[in-house]
């Protein structure tokens, strides 16, 4: 299969839970009548995205290379993402809030998981100089995830209603580990390549400059973040309606990033 083609699928899937989760659930929780606070508090479920990095050496490092090393992460965790997800449709949202949060939970940590073998397995099958149009496949998907996850999705619940838009978005999941099935992994790793041990890791946070880095990266989004969260509750309470919504923050908004991935990565 294009290489391209299978990057793309495999970015697409693993937004779409994403996008979903930090998107439409707001907008769907406060439709429902629950305060801001709680809506809020939706935001930490986007942790596992900030701290896949202290697992992503486990991944490198362990693997069943009878499928291919990556190949054998990306289909396990997209496999159980979509699991997840289609149970998540069958709890009762009003008397099964706390589990569907922890659900909800461990559907973004897979989603994190899959995008750390996806992202190496995209280093292995790019070139040093494809790696621009790879950035610019690897955005493309996010955001092409993101108009599923954060508009269609969001549209489909207004008339659909909960369990039959997380059902369709489970199958979406499911359809999209075909392309990575069918693709066979060429690139070996070798276990001796990652050695994990805390003097690696304490040597890198000793290094001149990364605590200050490491601070930067941790505030730099934070107004958006929160303005982002709490703007489509707003939408709410101005009655505008789900599909209005969906339209306007999901297609809208993730269609003009989509454009503009491919024009930063060419640049």
């Amino acid at each position: 299969m294009n290489r391209w083609a299978l990057l793309a699928s495999l970015y697409v899937a693993q937004f779409l839970p994403v996008a979903f989760f930090g998107q439409t659930l707001p907008v769907f929780l406060r439709q429902q009548g629950v305060s801001l606070e709680l809506v809020g508090l939706t935001s930490l479920l986007s942790l596992p995205w900030t701290l896949k990095v202290l697992w992503s050496p486990l991944i490198d490092r362990y693997g069943w290379t009878k499928w291919g090393h990556y190949k054998f992460w990306i289909v396990l965790m997209q496999s159980l993402m979509g699991i997840t997800i289609t149970l998540c449709a069958f709890l009762n949202f009003d008397n099964n809030f706390r589990l569907l949060l922890a659900m909800m939970l461990l559907a973004i940590t897979l989603a994190a998981t899959q995008d750390i073998a996806t992202d190496a397995l995209a280093i292995g099958i790019l070139k040093p100089s494809e790696r621009g149009l790879g950035n610019s496949i690897q955005v493309a998907g996010g955001y092409l995830g993101g108009i599923v996850g954060g508009g269609v999705i969001l549209i489909a619940l207004d008339a659909l209603g909960w369990q039959k838009s997380l059902l369709l978005m489970a199958l979406g999941v499911f359809l999209l580990i075909l392309p990575v099935i069918n693709y066979r992994e060429t690139k070996s790793v070798s276990p001796a390549e990652f050695q994990l041990s805390l003097s690696s890791l304490t040597g890198f946070f000793r290094q001149s400059r990364i605590p200050q880095w490491i601070l930067i990266l941790t505030v730099y989004m934070m107004g958006v973040t929160i303005a982002s969260t709490m703007s489509r509750p707003l939408l709410v309470d101005l009655n505008l309606s789900l599909s209005d919504i969906g339209l306007m923050n999901g297609i809208v908004s993730f269609g003009a990033g989509f454009i503009g991935s491919f024009i930063g990565g060419f640049c």
